[in-house]
């Protein structure tokens, strides 16, 4: 079972919220509003494949409010199965995260900036 949200692209291909990956992962090159292209480094994922991060850039996603966040020095790699949020990543910008009942909950202050709900796991 995974936390997730739903991108603003296609509510098929969810987000999952991470609290073991280093940086933000999409799969998907057209979902980037602005990219830049590099070749020097790879993410290692659960059975310890190496994938090759080919891009780095920002992408809006709708939340649960119906708003738009961007999420920024996204890592672009085409082989990833799913589209992660870092929840470290998001820790270190100042909002803190925590999870109750099924539901993780991104805060600024009081204020719930991002809500991700239990579901199934995606294969």
């Amino acid at each position: 079972e995974v936390l997730m949200v739903t991108s603003s692209f296609d509510k098929r291909v969810p987000w999952i919220l991470d609290s073991a990956c280093t940086f933000h992962i999409c799969s998907h090159r057209d979902w980037f509003s602005d990219y830049s292209d590099v070749h020097n480094g790879d993410v290692t994922i659960g059975d310890e494949s190496p994938l090759e991060i080919i891009g780095i850039g920002s992408i809006r996603i709708k939340v649960h409010d119906g708003t738009t966040k961007v999420l920024t020095n996204v890592r672009h790699v085409p082989r990833m199965r799913r589209n992660l949020i870092s929840l470290g990543t998001i820790e270190a910008m100042g909002y803190k995260w925590a999870a109750n009942n099924g539901v993780l909950k991104v805060t600024q202050g009081s204020r719930v900036v991002l809500k991700g709900f239990k579901g199934q796991s995606y294969q």
